[in-house]
C-alpha cells in the first residue's frame, strides 16, 4: 500500500515547525516536530502518508492503528514505526488517549511496533513539552537517542584506549590514595616499561613515582581535614597508612 512520495513536501512544510537534529555515532538523525506532536485529546486525522518515517508513541490509550492493511492495537508504553509512503491512520482513540507524533530520517524498512515502557512514553512527552517552552532542545536530543536505538541497528561507535598519559597518571595517583600499588601498574596501563614509566610520571608530575604518591595523599589528606569532622586516625586509614605515626610523618609534617 505504498505511494508516491513526491507531491509529499508542500504537505510536510505546513505540518512541521521544529526540525531537530540528533548525533549518534558518526551519524546525523532528524526529527520533524508537528504541531501535533503532543496530542491531549481523542483525534483521528484520516488516512495519510508521509515523506518521512513517523513516529508514534502511545502514553493513553488504547489506540487502534490501520496501517496499510494491517490492523494494529496499541497500548499505553507502546512504539509505534510507520515507513515512508505508506497510508495509515488511528481509527480508534478513546477520551484517555495521550500519545505523540513525529517524523523522523531514520530510515525505518518496514512497520515495527513494540512495547518501550509507560515511564519511557511519559518522559519523552514531558521532555517535549519542556522543549516547546524553553526553546531548548538539549535534553529532548537525549531522549531521542535513546529512541534511536530502538528502531534502528546502528554501526558501533569507536573505541580506542585512552592515550592521554597525564590522565592515566592523575588516575592512577587516586588510586595510590588508600592502597599500595606499584610502578608496574602504572607501567602497565601506559604500555611502556617501568623505567619509561617512571620518566613519564616524573615529566608529568615534577616528582619520582613514590613521592608523587605521597604528595597526592597528603593533598587528599588535607582536604579532609579541612572539610570534614574526621577523626585523624580515619584519615590516615583512608589515604592508605595502618599507624598515625606513619600518616603523621608523610602528610602531616612540613614538606622538606
Amino acid at each position: 500500500m505504498k505511494a508516491s512520495v513526491k507531491q509529499l513536501d508542500d504537505e510536510l512544510k505546513t505540518q512541521l515547525t521544529n526540525e531537530v537534529t540528533v548525533p549518534i555515532g558518526n551519524t546525523s538523525i532528524s526529527f520533524f516536530l508537528q504541531n501535533g506532536a503532543y496530542e491531549p485529546k481523542a483525534i483521528t486525522n484520516g488516512v495519510h502518508l508521509h515523506r518521512h518515517a513517523e513516529i508514534h508513541l502511545v502514553a493513553g490509550g488504547p489506540v487502534e492503528y490501520q496501517v496499510g492493511e494491517s490492523h494494529i492495537n496499541c497500548v499505553p508504553g507502546d512504539l509505534l514505526a510507520v515507513p515512508a509512503g505508506v497510508y495509515h491512520d488511528a481509527l480508534i482513540c478513546d477520551a484517555d488517549t495521550r500519545r505523540m507524533i513525529f517524523m523522523t530520517s531514520l530510515p525505518i524498512a518496514e512497520t515495527q511496533h513494540k512495547h518501550i515502557s509507560v515511564a519511557t512514553v511519559e518522559n519523552l512527552l514531558a521532555e517535549t513539552a519542556l522543549a516547546y517552552k524553553t526553546k531548548n532542545h538539549n535534553r529532548l536530543v537525549l531522549h531521542l537517542a535513546l529512541l534511536c536505538t530502538e528502531l534502528h541497528e546502528f554501526t558501533p561507535s569507536k573505541v580506542v584506549p585512552i592515550r592521554d598519559e597525564g590522565y592515566i597518571i592523575s588516575e592512577f595517583l587516586n588510586r595510590c590514595a588508600d592502597k599500595e600499588l606499584s610502578l608496574s601498574g602504572l607501567a602497565q596501563l601506559l604500555c611502556v616499561s617501568e623505567k619509561q614509566a617512571e620518566r613519564l610520571i616524573l615529566k608529568h608530575t615534577g616528582l619520582p613515582y613514590k613521592k608523587a604518591v605521597i604528595r597526592r595523599r597528603r593533598e587528599i589528606a588535607n582536604w579532609l581535614i579541612e572539610n570534614t569532622d574526621l577523626p585523624l586516625t580515619e584519615i590516615a586509614a583512608r589515604v592508605g597508612y595502618k599507624s598515625y605515626s606513619g600518616f603523621y610523618k608523610a602528610c602531616l609534617r612540613k614538606e622538606k
